[in-house]
Order: C-alpha cells, then structure tokens, then sequence
C-alpha cells in the first residue's frame, strides 16, 4: 500500500493487513540471519497453522544453553522470553536452527565440517528443549533445522 498524507501534511502508511489482537498459539525462537525470515514465517503460519510471536536473536535457541562468556545472553534472554509467555499466552515453542549461521559460525570457527555444524545446532536444540521445558512446564517444545535445499527453496526438518 502506499504512504498517504495525513491532514497535517506528514506522510503516513495504513498496512492492508488488519489489526488483529488475538494472542499467539506460540512463540518462534529463531535466528536473525534475513534470507530464511519469509521461509519461517510462510512454514510457521502456513506449514503448521500457526499464529505466533518471534523472538529472532542471533544463533536462535542457543542462548538457552549459553555457558562461558555467552552466558550473559542466557541470562538476558530467558527472562524476555518468560515476559512474553506471561503477557501472550502461548502454549508452545518453536524452535529453529538455519544452516550456514553466523553466530554459530563465529562461535566454531571455520575448521569444522557442516556436518559438525549442523550437528552442534541440533544437539544445541535439543539441549535448549529440556531447558524450556524446565522453566516452561506447561508449554511444548518442537524443533526444527531449516537449509535450502538445493532446488531454491528451503525445507524444515523436524527435530525429535
């Protein structure tokens, strides 16, 4: 849509999307990294029905396994995720790992093969879940590891 004037003169946008108050069936916690932000959001709304929150920070879920001198993130983070369960509502956690993230990438260093980098998010993931689950008890957890997948688009593999 594009910007109108208001009566003051200044420019204005109106989104052709309505408001819609209702509270999300969930809260997607992924990476930042731009090229997957419309893959995870059409899999999300449309691959699994959802309505949902995102809380995208780099690495994604990591922050909850966060030791050393990440730690810091972990003890930011978790309470900005307990916030926003207290005042949404949701029932369930997302969580998502993309391949090829800078975070894990700056974190691992360049010696590691992809199949050891993808391992370490998917055991980062699965580590995250029963932390979630420690401090959420009432909320499910589903993981997934988003990649391209060779053929120009990206495909969700579930995490069990």
């Amino acid at each position: 849509m594009k910007p109108e004037t208001s009566v003051a003169g200044k420019p204005r946008f109106i989104s052709s999307v309505p408001w819609n108050p209702q509270h999300p069936d969930a809260l997607v916690i992924h990476c930042g990294y731009f090229p997957y932000q419309l893959q995870i959001d059409d899999f999300v709304s449309k691959g699994l029905g959802l309505v949902f929150d995102r809380f995208a920070v780099p690495g994604g879920a990591q922050f909850f396994v966060a030791g050393g001198v990440q730690y810091k993130y972990k003890m930011a983070d978790v309470p900005r995720v307990k916030f926003l369960h207290e005042g949404h509502k949701f029932q369930q956690i997302i969580c998502i790992a993309d391949a090829g993230c800078g975070w894990y990438a700056d974190m691992l260093g360049k010696n590691i093969s992809q199949e050891a980098f993808k391992q370490r998010q998917i055991d980062d993931l699965v580590k995250a879940r029963s932390v979630i689950t420690a401090e959420f008890q009432n909320l499910s957890v589903r993981l997934f590891f988003a990649q391209p997948n060779g053929d120009g688009w990206v495909e969700f593999e579930e995490i069990i």
